[in-house]
């Protein structure tokens, strides 16, 4: 059998309550060629239970369980680890995807050049009851420049919660990075070294929907309130411009056109 040209990573820990309605999101894509790989972070609530039923029902649906949780950045690692597609996308427990997000990424994938990395939909934020949240607006990310230094600067003026690292990815770009770090805002350094390695694209509808709690689960990247707190604390946002460093600078060495100014 022939690996699937989408690959979903839904790494998940207690996620039982949006969990459904997350992976039928992706089970009722417009495009079937996928593969769904959902790994369990040593849930002790019902999403084990979940996870079976799906994997017993849809062929698609690959379910992998840890006995410990291993933390979220090993997590989300893992479910890539495990991807065949020559695309992928990481799938948070809690988010939804409208039904034309993987055809719609797809299509632009297909008509663009190689140098793409990245293809990300408009996103609203909503709340635990699934209402948008308007004084939440995610960023715009998209960078159609030849020169990675003009994309890298972009992405950095205008990261505000990432949402486009839940868009679809060239599984080949994303294999030359670090993957996700296990520091806060590390899917902060992962966008701007796929930023390094080719261009994002945004599609202007809004195919994605962003779930934002009070009390983040354990599974997620990243705590907001956390990452705002850094602001306060010199030293501690000093480990994070550190890891933005590491990541781009294999990209800037012997690259005279990165460090062109124009």
């Amino acid at each position: 059998m022939s690996p699937p040209r989408v690959s979903i990573g839904l790494p998940v820990y207690n996620g039982e309550n949006y969990l459904a309605a997350a992976v039928e999101s992706i089970l009722c894509q417009d495009f079937a060629d996928l593969e769904l790989i959902i790994s369990d972070n040593g849930s002790d609530d019902g999403t084990e239970a979940i996870c079976i039923r799906y994997a017993e029902t849809d062929s698609r649906v690959r379910y992998y369980r840890s006995d410990t949780n291993r933390g979220a950045a090993w997590n989300y690692n893992r479910v890539f680890e495990l991807a065949r597609g020559e695309y992928f996308k990481w799938q948070a427990h809690d988010d939804v995807c409208l039904p034309r997000f993987l055809g719609s990424c797809l299509e632009v994938f297909d008509a663009a050049p190689a140098s793409v990395a990245l293809v990300y939909p408009k996103t609203d934020i909503i709340d635990a009851n699934g209402c948008v949240m308007p004084h939440f607006v995610a960023e715009s990310l998209d960078t159609r420049d030849p020169r990675p230094h003009r994309r890298l600067a972009k992405v950095l003026k205008n990261l505000n919660m990432a949402c486009p690292v839940f868009g679809l990815i060239r599984s080949s770009t994303l294999r030359k990075t670090r993957l996700i770090g296990p520091f806060i805002a590390s899917d902060y350094v992962l966008l701007s070294e796929l930023a390094m390695l080719g261009e994002l694209r945004e599609i202007p509808q809004t195919l994605f929907l962003r779930r934002v709690h009070p009390a983040p689960n354990e599974d997620k990247l990243y705590d907001f309130s956390q990452f705002a707190a850094l602001l306060g604390h010199p030293q501690a946002a000093g480990v994070q411009i550190g890891q933005h460093m590491l990541a781009i600078r294999p990209h800037y060495c012997f690259n005279t056109e990165a460090l062109c100014c124009c």
